[in-house]
């Protein structure tokens, strides 16, 4: 709570041509059109202007005088007992919220998203992020003031950064004039508007262990915003997020690949590439009389855990029917009609031709 003498520096007695020169002595001081606009010029312009509104008024004088900024408020009807339980109440809790504000205080945890490769993800990594701290001006070295100008102890609250009520209890309220830090400057710094601090890129190399899955939470403690009163620094956690390999795919400790082959493939066998997340390809035999969907498993070529059994390697067949012109197909099949066996259908027939008899 403000007090409105204190605020123009004058004694509670004081007339009202005093007032009037506080006022303006102050008014020009804090003018926004003297300090380039100023949010914080601006806003301790405005509370001048409030105290002068007040003071310069008899009758808003008195009722401030006997009520203080309540009578203001509420038309100075809250007197008697109901209001004054009511202010002690507000006073209490407020005394409370401010003796938690001075207790050290933790900084607020940061978040970030990163992506990886399967690779990275699988064998583990360390990567480079950039997150955005809140530091000490450079500027002004967090003095609030541009470098050159003066900081005054603040008028309003003696350097104490805080206002003292007049109540039952030794009640404190943090002084909004100076911010509650005792210190008011001239010309406050335009790097970072009159708050000793800004928000500055930091790099940060994070260590990704092996085996991380998509929506794993890293936790890097201390990296997160700076705390308040000789608190500890937050954390900052990193959300993983692994894109998807264009052949791979990772079930645990196993991998797997679906891979194409033609129908000679098929038929006569062959050899073909396999990717591996380590290293180049490996070649790997397609067994004559491969058919759709069959699975090779390739043992303990997967992947490697620290602690564990190694994976195995799974290759998915995919029987690809080619693209080709109906007369010529139909002539090359023709030509295999004569030499190719096909029992399963051969079977199929007769079993008909027995169910139809």
């Amino acid at each position: 709570m403000l007090n409105y003498y204190r605020l123009l520096g004058v004694e509670e007695g004081a007339g009202q041509e005093e007032i009037k020169r506080a006022y303006r002595r102050l008014a020009q001081k804090y003018h926004p059109d003297h300090n380039d606009g100023h949010p914080i010029a601006e806003q301790r312009f405005r509370l001048i202007a409030e105290a002068y509104h007040v003071l310069s008024d008899d009758d808003k004088r008195s009722a401030y005088n006997r009520y203080g900024e309540q009578a203001l408020v509420q038309g100075g009807t809250r007197t008697g007992v109901v209001g004054g339980v009511e202010r002690f109440v507000s006073s209490l809790g407020n005394l409370i919220e401010e003796r938690m504000k001075r207790q050290p205080q933790r900084g607020h945890d940061c978040r970030i998203d990163i992506n990886l490769t399967l690779k990275e993800a699988c064998l583990g990594t360390t990567t480079d992020v950039e997150i955005a701290r809140r530091v000490t001006c450079a500027n002004c070295n967090g003095s609030r003031a541009m470098p050159g100008s003066s900081v005054e102890s603040c008028h309003v609250c003696d350097g104490r950064g805080e206002i003292r009520r007049s109540s039952l209890i030794p009640l404190t309220d943090p002084c909004v004039f100076c911010d509650a830090v005792g210190r008011i400057a001239v010309k406050p710094c335009v790097e970072c508007e009159g708050e000793g601090e800004t928000t500055s890129p930091q790099p940060v190399s994070v260590d990704v262990p092996a085996m991380v899955e998509s929506g794993r939470r890293l936790v890097l403690r201390s990296y997160g915003e700076p705390g308040l009163n000789g608190g500890r620094d937050g954390d900052l956690f990193i959300a993983i997020q692994v894109t998807e390999h264009a052949l791979l795919t990772r079930d645990g400790r196993d991998l797997h690949c679906n891979v194409p082959i033609r129908l000679s493939e098929a038929v006569i066998g062959s050899t073909v590439q396999v990717p591996m997340l380590e290293g180049d390809p490996i070649r790997i035999k397609i067994p004559s009389g491969a058919h759709n969907g069959q699975i090779l498993v390739l043992k303990g070529r997967g992947l490697n855990p620290p602690g564990s059994k190694t994976g195995d390697y799974y290759v998915h067949l995919e029987l690809e029917i080619p693209t080709i012109d109906p007369e010529k197909a139909a002539t090359a099949l023709k030509r295999l009609e004569k030499v190719a066996d096909y029992p399963r259908r051969e079977q199929f027939d007769r079993d008909l031709e027995s169910d139809n008899s």
